[in-house]
């Protein structure tokens, strides 16, 4: 059977180490995912500069 991430976290180990505990499913490609959420993150970063930027015009 298996577990959803929510039945997997306690937040009391959580809080207590610092990080997550799980298994991560192996099909997941972790470095494709990580550069996802770079490229996440910095589409989010520009939009705030942008939207500064625009509103101060």
């Amino acid at each position: 059977m298996t577990t959803t991430l929510a039945e997997d976290i306690d937040l009391k180990s959580l809080q207590k180490n610092g990080f997550l505990d799980i298994d991560v499913d192996p099909s997941l490609d972790l470095v494709a995912e990580i550069k996802r959420m770079k490229k996440e993150k910095m589409r989010s970063y520009w939009r705030i500069i942008i939207r500064n930027h625009l509103s101060r015009i």
